[in-house]
């Protein structure tokens, strides 16, 4: 398997939607390099994380913004 930047576009847009986590992601990025060593695990990874981190923004946002408020114990923190 040649990890061409098509092959690595495709990874993203497929991986990226399923991870629930950033970690897996990694795993991902693991998997393939074990397969196919010229395959650039580090530039993987920091693309699916930034594509991962746009799409669940809002979410992240959200659970920011609970911690906070039940760290600072305000009413209506959502935890």
């Amino acid at each position: 398997m040649s990890a061409t930047n098509p092959i690595m576009d495709l990874l993203v847009e497929i991986a990226v939607p399923t991870a629930s986590h950033p970690s897996e992601i990694v795993h991902i990025a693991r998997l393939v390099k074990a397969d196919c060593p010229e395959f650039d695990e580090d530039k993987f990874i920091q693309r699916a994380v930034t594509h991962w981190e746009d799409q669940h923004a809002d979410e992240l946002a959200a659970q920011q913004d609970d911690y906070f408020a039940m760290v600072n114990g305000k009413e209506g923190a959502d935890v």
